[in-house]
């Protein structure tokens, strides 16, 4: 599975894939470890909560519902800015029936929310910890005053006890510095889990950049990563779960985006937005024996924009899309900017042409547009057609002129590329069933 523009705050992109990012590594059924603990009295009708509290409740028919239908409880919490904390929700234990191994689940979902009193977003939410269809969130505040947790279910069907624990958030990890070059190291269970994916272990990393340089991070795995044949055009790139994943946090922290994918190294290209300090992370899968790895760290400013290279109807160019290339205003990020290689074609009106990008190392988006004293115009673009992740546009000129054509990447990828233009019209392909492509 490739992962886009991964992370848990910061632009409308990152937010968006990090609900698939938990979806995908957290939602699995697992085995579940909820406490009973007798020690934790019920609600009082406050609902207030402190450090070093533990309270319990239930969740029915009776509470107030969100606007998906679902039951909460909301707590208050005092919070002093600067002070980190961690609440923990867990269900109770639902009976083992007889004959089944005797794993302990919880009898729904836990889903938890920390807010501001009158704010519609949440602050922070997590649905399942580590290993656990409970839940946990760690948040350091930077403002003093009442805060809300927001107790529910994850699923309208879900309901019954539930405990909540507030304690102080464990210190976070303390980065590593880097340099650009290399850097060999492993993971084992010393390292952190990641609060996110069940089942991976993190490193963190540092380095000082500057707002406009241009990075590339790559995280191998030689005992994880093989390397293979690039997948075949009509076949989804490389679906499965990653085995080694990297992703980079802005100072504001902001995630820039998170890359992964079956069966290669992890490698993520991003325009810092931003001078400061960056964090790395650095993601391997949980294991009894420590997992070696490098990671890789390019460096480049930014250097002048390159003009448009010519291609002409019947030719294929091959490209790569790198820290020498240009770049533009991301339109889903807020006001980052992303890597951009552009071509320019003459067509004529009436006569149709098919423009096709392939990659086998990144998920592939194909603009055609002009420039105009605003910027780039975009009259047309695809991000995936058929059953994989290349990009084809057919283009029917009203006039005569110059088109210009625009290669970029959906999220953080990057790599070589073929750009081919064929006269005529394509024929639309079938959408396949489930298809879940942008077009």
């Amino acid at each position: 599975m490739h992962h886009r523009n991964i992370g848990n705050r910061g632009a409308a992109a990152p937010a968006i894939t990090a609900a698939i990012l938990v979806a995908t590594f957290a939602s699995a059924p697992v085995s579940a470890q909820p406490r009973s603990d007798a020690a934790c009295p019920p609600a009082s009708s406050e609902r207030r909560l402190a450090f070093g509290d533990c309270r319990s409740s239930s969740l029915g028919a009776g509470d107030a519902r969100t606007s998906d239908d679902l039951p909460y409880e909301d707590w208050r919490l005092r919070l002093e800015a600067g002070q980190a904390v961690q609440i923990e929700m867990d269900a109770a234990a639902a009976p083992v029936a007889a004959g089944e191994p005797d794993l302990e689940q919880p009898v729904f979902d836990a889903f938890l929310e920390l807010r501001r009193d009158g704010v519609a977003d949440p602050l922070e939410s997590n649905d399942d910890r580590p290993g656990s269809l409970n839940s946990r969130l760690r948040y350091t505040p930077t403002e003093s005053g009442d805060y809300i947790v927001r107790a529910r279910p994850l699923a309208s069907s879900g309901g019954g006890d539930y405990v909540l624990r507030v304690t102080q958030a464990p210190p976070p990890p303390v980065p590593v510095a880097i340099e650009p070059g290399r850097t060999q190291g492993s993971i084992d269970r010393s390292a952190p889990e990641h609060e996110m994916m069940s089942g991976y272990r993190t490193r963190h990393y540092t380095f000082q950049g500057s707002a406009g340089d241009r990075v590339r991070l790559g995280l191998a795995a030689p005992s994880l990563n093989q390397e293979r044949s690039p997948p075949a055009a009509s076949s989804p790139h490389g679906m499965g779960l990653p085995q080694t994943m990297i992703q980079l946090e802005a100072p504001s922290g902001w995630s820039l985006g998170t890359d992964g994918m079956e069966g290669r190294p992890a490698n993520l290209f991003a325009i810092l937005p931003e001078t400061g300090r960056y964090v790395v992370q650095a993601h391997l899968p949980d294991s009894d024996a420590a997992l070696p790895f490098t990671l890789d760290f390019e460096r480049r400013a930014a250097g002048p924009a390159r003009p448009p290279q010519p291609i002409r109807v019947g030719e294929t160019a091959s490209g790569e899309l790198g820290l020498g290339s240009g770049d533009a205003a991301d339109p889903y990020g807020e006001g980052s900017r992303v890597l951009v290689e552009t071509y320019v074609l003459a067509v004529q009106a009436g006569s149709p042409v098919t423009v096709t990008l392939e990659s086998p190392a990144f998920d592939t988006v194909l603009e055609a547009g002009d420039t105009t004293v605003l910027g780039f115009a975009v009259a047309a673009a695809n991000d995936d057609y058929g059953d994989n992740l290349n990009s084809r546009l057919v283009l029917r000129p009203e006039r005569s002129g110059n088109v210009q054509l625009r290669v970029r990447a959906l999220g953080t990828g990057a790599g070589p590329f073929q750009l081919r233009v064929e006269p005529g019209a394509a024929e639309p392909l079938p959408e396949p069933e489930g298809d879940d492509h942008h077009h």
